[in-house]
């Protein structure tokens, strides 16, 4: 069975969690307003890898090769002047470069986009938001800072922006003092700070800035350059919520759910229908908007 998909190598369908939508409420919404439908859904409950390892849904090489997947069929089936869709979006974030590679891919396919976030679009999941035309939020939407991601050896997350602050504040505590006179403590944190490390976390701090700044520009935002930076370098965490006044504050085009009920809540419906499955991988669900044949059109009348 191909779930409405074009014939694709079975190695690669076991990759990727991609299914044309069959729920009559999301394809009858497509319909009536003559606009395709996409959904990538990470849920909150994680795939059980073994009794005490779990595995979430992350932007990853899954979720590229399931959003070419899609944009490949859409690309069959959908004249260019008429790909407008309405994207929905629950994300906990990713790979930097996936979630780059996902939100140019999607922009470009596009003549139209808007994004609607009921939920999370978090970190490498606002990137993707980024490629929008507008993002509709409500009370509980959060986007997030941009700032990229590093492992450190304990295997828990810390934010680049974390390396550079602790420098500029040895850089400032050093300045007009000898080595010889100051506390243990920070003799022993500024011997540990690697010089490599702050470079390399530079480097992708700006690999970060460079990646935005061009989703920005694809979506037509008036600064891209000093918006992007912001969003890189100067929130105060990575877990900073951006919620929609927030979003208005930083420049986003973003725009109140309030604006179109009925599009919200059949997106809250389709974000309900997956969001509690247990999944390592995004669910990405779509709908094209069937037009009636001149037919089927002559027999109705």
């Amino acid at each position: 069975m191909n779930n409405g998909l074009m014939e694709i190598p079975e190695e690669l369908r076991q990759m990727i969690d991609v299914e044309q939508e069959k729920d009559k409420k999301v394809t009858d919404f497509a319909k009536k307003r003559n606009c395709i439908m996409l959904a990538v859904i990470a849920s909150y409950v994680p795939r059980k890898i073994s009794p005490s390892e779990s595995e979430y849904a992350s932007l990853g090489i899954s979720e590229e090769f399931g959003i070419e997947t899609v944009l490949s069929q859409i690309s069959e089936s959908v004249k260019e002047c008429e790909r407008s869709v309405f994207l929905l979006l629950n994300s906990m974030g990713g790979s930097l470069q996936s979630s780059y590679k996902t939100a140019k891919a999607i922009r470009d396919s596009f003549k139209k986009i808007t994004v609607f976030v009921p939920h999370m679009a978090l970190s490498g999941g606002t990137v993707v938001a980024l490629a929008g035309d507008n993002i509709v939020m409500g009370r509980m939407s959060q986007l997030s800072p941009l700032d990229v991601q590093l492992s450190l050896p304990a295997g828990f997350p810390v934010s680049a922006n974390d390396f550079l602050r602790c420098k500029a504040r040895l850089d400032e505590f050093f300045k007009d003092r000898k080595v010889e006179s100051v506390p243990y403590s920070w003799k022993v944190l500024a011997d540990n700070l690697d010089g490599t490390i702050i470079e390399n976390v530079t480097s992708a701090q700006e690999t970060a800035c460079q990646y935005v700044t061009e989703i920005l520009k694809k979506s037509k935002y008036p600064h891209p350059n000093d918006m992007a930076r912001a969003l890189v370098y100067n929130l105060p965490s990575h877990g900073f919520v951006i919620d929609y006044e927030r979003a208005k504050k930083l420049d986003f085009k973003v725009k109140q759910y309030t604006e179109d009920i009925e599009a919200w809540e059949i997106m809250r419906y389709w974000l309900a229908k997956y969001i509690a499955k247990a999944t390592d991988r995004h669910f990405i669900r779509f709908a094209i908007p069937k037009k009636e044949s001149s037919e089927t059109k002559s027999k109705k009348s």
